[in-house]
């Protein structure tokens, strides 16, 4: 399995319901459906942009994985990280800590010799159970 944590949750709230439209999750990335799991394959370069979204919005990433695509399949090597909140820390901090922690990690990844290296992320639930994630959604 690609996905960790809340992503299922998390990232339905993310659609609209047009996929074409840019502010719909769907509009970017590759979906993994077809590869039988839920989530988004994001380039570093969308990986990026879908973290300064998230920083803007306080959305925390709990974390993500690596996969690669090669012959035009996606193969999940083990690769991931994780960041939890630390007890007594704000909601604010984690927002930051995670993902300094995202962009360190799919920044320094090294380019693989076959293939193509993407990326899952895995936000956190909204921290408000009254709002959804249309605060928080990415816009393109």
């Amino acid at each position: 399995m690609f996905a960790i944590g809340n992503q299922k949750d998390a990232m339905s709230q993310m659609m609209t319901n047009d996929p074409r439209d840019p502010n719909d999750i769907r509009s970017i990335g590759i979906d993994l459906a077809p590869w039988g799991t839920y989530g988004w394959a994001l380039t570093l370069h969308q990986s990026m942009d879908i973290l300064d979204q998230f920083f803007q919005r306080g959305v925390p990433v709990l974390g993500g994985d690596v996969i690669y695509l090669i012959d035009n399949d996606f193969r999940y090597l083990g690769d991931n990280w994780t960041c939890n909140p630390i007890d007594g820390e704000s909601h604010e901090v984690f927002v930051e800590r995670s993902i300094n922690r995202s962009r360190g990690y799919i920044q320094n990844y090294p380019e693989p010799m076959v293939g193509k290296a993407y990326f899952v992320i895995v936000p956190d639930q909204p921290p408000n159970p009254h709002k959804d994630w249309s605060d928080w959604l990415p816009t393109y």
